[in-house]
C-alpha cells in the first residue's frame, strides 16, 4: 500500500553505502538486511538488521570502506544451463567490469563483498556462530578503483 516504516537505526561512524538480503542458509542472520557501511573510505563494516530493528555486526575494520555487497546464486554449480557472470561498477575509471563467476563456485549461497577504494573483493560466509572474511584474487591491475555496485546476472 506504499506505507513506509523505519525498522532500526546502525550506529556510526560511517553511513550506509548499499544494502541486500541475507541469502537463505546465511547462519544467523538470513533474511535480514544487510547494510555496508563506509566512513570516507574507511572503517568499512558489514551490519545485518532484523525486522525488529536489532544490529549484528558481521564484519569489520576494513580499511578501505565497504561499499558492494551481493548475494553469490546457489545455481553456479548446477547443470541448470545458466551461466552466471559478476558484474562491478567502478565510479573512478567508469567501468563496468565482468568476471565470470564459476571460480565462485565453493562459496554459492554466500555473499560477495569489495571495499570502495582499492581492489579488494571478498567472500563472506558463516562460520560457527559468527563469520569469516575471504580475500579473492583476481588479475586487476593495482591502480586505485572506486567500487560502487556489483550483481550477479545468469544469461
Amino acid at each position: 500500500g506504499g506505507g513506509v516504516r523505519r525498522i532500526g537505526v546502525y550506529a556510526g561512524p560511517g553511513g550506509a553505502e548499499n544494502i541486500a538480503m541475507a541469502p537463505p542458509g546465511f547462519g544467523p542472520v538470513a533474511g535480514q538486511v544487510l547494510i555496508a557501511i563506509d566512513k570516507h573510505d574507511h572503517l568499512g563494516r558489514l551490519l545485518a538488521m532484523d525486522a525488529r530493528g536489532h544490529v549484528r555486526t558481521l564484519v569489520q575494520g576494513l580499511p578501505w570502506g565497504l561499499n558492494p555487497i551481493a548475494a553469490i546464486p546457489t545455481g553456479l554449480g548446477r547443470s541448470s544451463g545458466a551461466t552466471y557472470r559478476l558484474f562491478l561498477a567502478d565510479w573512478r575509471s567508469h567501468d563496468v567490469l565482468r568476471a565470470p563467476a564459476a571460480p565462485l563456485q565453493p562459496f554459492a549461497g554466500d555473499l560477495f563483498v569489495a571495499t570502495e577504494r582499492r581492489h579488494n573483493l571478498y567472500v563472506v560466509r558463516p562460520q560457527g556462530s559468527g563469520y569469516s572474511l575471504t580475500t579473492l584474487r583476481t588479475n586487476l591491475p593495482a591502480p586505485d578503483y572506486n567500487f560502487e555496485g556489483a550483481c550477479f546476472v545468469a544469461g
